[in-house]
């Protein structure tokens, strides 16, 4: 079935007068009833399928089948390798990778840099980022407005962050809007969300609407299991 479907996807993107593509992966849950599963991180036994789309074909272009106490992130990087070289060959080009936080490390994104691939990716909010973002003065927070140009209840800023790991400094777009509930401390005021890009170029706001596109990948993922069913 892979050669199947590999063999189709060559056909399909060598017809296609897009040259530069973008990759998004996701992993999702299958729940099973089998004794010799393991146990997820949702609480059921199952397996966990990575599946990396190519957005502006609607196909799927690589899967992994794995074990539900898998980490999400593992084999990602191995996922970005494959695209990379599968699409060369074919004289198209990966531009773009986007990702949830399972693809947030110095590994995956020194490797964007070294290909030239431009990354989004959501950035775990570990303690050097928690630290960044207090030190982020509340004036350079702007109105973030919605695709459509409708203002949203989130706010924006920019800084810069490296990784301990990472060979290169990368940007990151901090949203933050106002919690539902009333805080005791201003420290808790705020939720927040994070995107890690080495796009240097787009405006911010063009940026954080192209990483919520890689939502769709979710819509995939549910279409391929009504499908199973």
């Amino acid at each position: 079935m892979k050669k199947i479907i590999e063999y189709l996807n060559k056909e399909i993107i060598k017809r296609d007068d897009v040259r530069d593509y973008t990759l998004d992966v996701d992993a999702t849950m299958i729940e099973t009833e089998k004794n010799e599963a393991e146990m997820t991180y949702k609480g059921y036994r199952g397996n966990s399928v990575l599946l990396s789309f190519i957005p502006e074909l609607d196909i799927c272009i690589y899967d992994e089948y794995r074990e539900g106490n898998v980490h999400a992130g593992s084999k990602v990087l191995e996922h970005i390798k494959y695209a990379y070289e599968f699409l060369g060959k074919l004289n198209k080009n990966l531009k773009y990778f986007r990702s949830d936080s399972a693809a947030y490390s110095s590994e995956i994104i020194n490797y964007c840099f070294e290909k030239g691939i431009i990354f989004t990716i959501t950035a775990d909010q570990d303690i050097s980022i928690k630290t960044l973002i207090k030190s982020i003065p509340s004036d350079d927070f702007k109105p973030l407005y919605d695709k459509y140009g409708v203002l949203t209840d989130r706010e924006y800023a920019t800084t810069v962050h490296c990784m301990n790991n990472s060979n290169n400094a990368f940007t990151l777009i901090v949203q933050r809007w106002q919690g539902e509930q009333g805080v005791l401390f201003d420290e808790y005021k705020y939720n927040y969300y994070v995107i890690a890009t080495n796009n240097f170029n787009d405006n911010p706001q063009d940026i954080i609407h192209f990483h919520n596109q890689r939502g769709n990948s979710e819509n995939y993922n549910k279409k391929l299991k009504l499908i199973s069913v």
